[in-house]
């Protein structure tokens, strides 16, 4: 089935979003994510698009149903943070809700979308970098500008949140069960957003959870820079060491044994040495003469031994 190219999301999940209430909550959300399991792709990003299209995020008293439906979103989108194509999916749905919805919307509603989408929904704060990390990439300029000046500020209560910076519980912040590659992506876009002061005691933290000698491979340039990978691998590091010296040893043992050699040895040597003295020329023009002869030879013996007729 073929459902991104579907103007209108398939029945089952029309009917499981606009009934969903209190008492079939749950059910509804395992049956939404069983429809995303059994059709893939597709189905991931239509039930993102159509979550987003069925709420209204400007509306200051939102019902119980929008509430519960935001909260259907919610989940969606935490469960983004395991998928490697988080930021497609992302951008795909939130600018098809964008682009339905662009007519109506007031700039200063566009500007604080992003920030209204995570209220509701009631992501955490990690969850909310990662959703505003992916829009950077939309297609509408609209919301890339909206969801960097709100990566401005989330990512700093980020890992104040994580380092337990300002009396704030690091248990809020999401990052202790984040994915190595998730990890990844956040530390090639903290730079912009972050301090160096926070950048580097976010860096210091990381260290003392991932040390030198454990560090995965793909957060090794960040946290150890360049020089992890001679020393990243004790085993390898001594091994090098080992065969240093053994090389050391080997190239002694040969001078000691080139020192004891014989006169007669030497004078072949110098015998030698003298050979290679003679110029490349000097052995060219000699060949040239020894072969020259030969051929001169060859055409006088054959005119004696066999007369032209």
């Amino acid at each position: 089935m073929n459902v991104e190219n579907l103007k209108t999301p398939p029945t089952q999940l029309r009917n499981l979003v606009k009934h969903v209430n209190k008492r079939n909550f749950n059910e509804t959300s395992e049956q939404i994510n069983q429809f995303i399991k059994d059709h893939g792709l597709e189905a991931d990003r239509s039930s993102l698009r159509y979550l987003f299209t069925a709420i209204n995020f400007s509306d200051p008293s939102p019902t119980v149903t929008v509430q519960l439906q935001a909260k259907l979103l919610g989940g969606q989108l935490q469960r983004q943070l395991q998928s490697s194509s988080f930021v497609s999916n992302i951008c795909f749905a939130f600018d098809q809700h964008f682009a339905n919805s662009q007519k109506s919307l007031k700039p200063s509603e566009t500007a604080e979308l992003i920030g209204q989408v995570c209220r509701l929904t009631g992501i955490n704060k990690l969850c909310e970098c990662v959703f505003a990390l992916a829009v950077t990439h939309s297609s509408h300029p609209e919301l890339r500008e909206s969801a960097r000046d709100c990566l401005r500020g989330s990512i700093t209560e980020l890992l104040d949140s994580y380092l337990g910076n300002n009396n704030s519980s690091s248990a809020t912040s999401g990052l202790q069960d984040i994915s190595i590659d998730l990890l990844q992506y956040l530390l090639c876009c903290l730079k912009i957003y972050v301090t160096p002061k926070l950048h580097e005691q976010f860096l210091i933290k990381l260290r003392e959870e991932f040390p030198r000698q454990a560090v995965p491979l793909i957060l090794a340039p960040f946290l150890y820079g360049s020089t992890t990978a001679a020393t990243s691998n004790p085993v390898r590091a001594n091994a090098s060491e080992t065969d240093a010296e053994a090389e050391a040893t080997t190239t002694t043992e040969i001078e000691t044994a080139s020192s004891s050699i014989s006169p007669s040895t030497s004078s072949n040597s110098c015998g030698t040495d003298a050979l290679n003295e003679v110029g490349i020329e000097d052995i060219y023009d000699h060949l040239s003469e020894i072969i020259f002869t030969n051929q001169v030879g060859t055409r006088i013996e054959g005119t004696l031994f066999h007369p032209m007729p």
